[in-house]
């Protein structure tokens, strides 16, 4: 009997906090499961390996931003790195890298295409920072 009362108590509850359908209740702040934000990207091309070209999302989501910042602070650049990787371009894609003859030029610049879609306003290389006032 107390787990009907607390299932009808959840239940309530869920309900309260839930907007009216097609309204924006402006005490809930930002919605984020709201029905528009399907997770839809935009891609373009990044490079070819084996006549197949390979793509990369134009931006990231907010929570894939989010994870390669944590797993910076956490595990390290490299670690975010390899994470954001393999996140960006894909099983296939990654694999396409790992099995081309690619130079390093090649693996920095594709490198850095993917740090610059994870951290908007920050430059991968920290000789493309924009120096601070006072600084040269």
């Amino acid at each position: 009997m107390g787990s009907n009362r607390n299932r009808n108590r959840k239940r309530r509850t869920e309900a309260a906090q839930r907007p009216p359908e097609g309204k924006t209740v402006r005490k809930l702040g930002i919605v984020l499961d709201r029905p528009d934000a399907e997770l839809n990207l935009e891609r373009e091309p990044l490079f070819t390996a084996g006549g197949i070209t390979y793509d990369i999302p134009v931006t990231a989501p907010a929570g894939w931003q989010a994870i390669f910042a944590l797993v910076v602070k956490d595990e390290g650049v490299d670690a975010a790195v390899a994470w954001a990787m393999k996140r960006m371009l894909g099983e296939k894609g990654l694999a396409a890298l790992r099995d081309s003859l690619m130079f390093d030029e090649d693996l920095v610049l594709i490198s850095a295409e993917v740090i610059k879609r994870l951290r908007p306003g920050v430059a991968a290389d920290p000789k493309d920072q924009p120096s601070k006032p006072g600084q040269q």
